[in-house]
């Protein structure tokens, strides 16, 4: 196994669902799928520039073409929900308490200058680039469960308030059987209880909760009316989320954006994940 490789025991896990292996009849030689991940894992850890990497992982160019393939067709996302359904059937997955924050990442100037028109589908129209306090950044804003496993996240440029991305953070996954559990009213894949810092701390988003029957564990601001009822104990556990989005930096590609479309820098995040519950379940 190469460093920052796939195990054999977690290429046996994702293997059946990966597309169908068909080797061109002409042309260059095929690259396996387990050394186009094992490539993409070694670009993602290492923060190197695709052409930098080793002639043992193939062409550069077949490596990043299949990558950014699996990005714009759904197939890391569909990799992760499924790795998301069977931690939930494990009974894992920590549905008692959620914790939700943001984070900058530091975009580098080759992240600029995508093209306007003809984007891929779901990609935003700023593609999740923005200024603020840091310079040039993209805010990813994430959602863990109470033991520290990403249940999903969504970005925006960095200047963004993550207030506003609270509800559509709540509704992204996690997935069952590659269809989402939590759908635009989370019928089912709802925790008892939400925590966040005071940047979420608002009228709507605590009426949000209280609709779907979800407690938040959010302080108030001083401008506010102190909740007598608070619960300390579990905010105290909050910070499972700032240490997931930790290990998450640990991941250079991820530290800092080098993707010109968001949708790609999604697909570095979700394969992230997708290694870290490879590695710990």
């Amino acid at each position: 196994m190469p460093r920052h490789g796939l195990s054999d025991t977690g290429w046996e896990r994702i293997q059946p669902l990966l597309p169908e292996e068909k080797p061109p009849r002409r042309g260059r030689p095929w690259v396996s799928h387990r050394l186009i991940i094992d490539a993409t894992l070694w670009i993602l850890r290492t923060g190197a520039p695709w052409r930098d990497l080793p002639t043992e992982f193939g062409p550069w160019e077949t490596v990043y073409s299949r990558f950014r393939r699996w990005s714009r067709d759904g197939t890391w996302e569909r990799l992760l929900g499924w790795l998301q359904a069977d931690l939930q059937d494990q009974g894992e997955l920590d549905m008692e308490l959620w914790c939700v924050d943001g984070t900058i990442t530091r975009a580098a100037r080759c992240a600029g200058g995508a093209p306007k028109k003809n984007n891929p589908e779901n990609e935003p129209e700023d593609h999740a680039l923005g200024r603020s306090q840091g310079g040039f950044t993209t805010k990813i804003h994430v959602k863990s469960d109470g033991a520290g496993h990403v249940i999903g996240f969504t970005l925006t440029g960095g200047q963004c308030h993550e207030a506003t991305q609270f509800e559509l953070l709540m509704e992204a996954g996690p997935q069952t059987n590659g269809e989402e559990v939590a759908g635009a009213t989370v019928p089912e894949g709802c925790p008892e209880k939400v925590a966040g810092d005071k940047a979420y701390s608002s009228k709507a988003i605590r009426d949000w909760c209280r609709q779907h029957g979800i407690e938040p564990v959010i302080p108030t601001k001083s401008n506010e009316k102190k909740q007598e009822d608070f619960d300390k104990e579990t905010y105290r556990n909050r910070n499972i989320v700032e240490r997931t989005i930790g290990w998450l930096k640990e991941c250079r590609r991820v530290l800092s954006r080098f993707e010109k479309y968001a949708i790609h820098y999604a697909g570095m995040i979700t394969l992230a994940v997708i290694q870290r519950l490879l590695t710990t379940s």
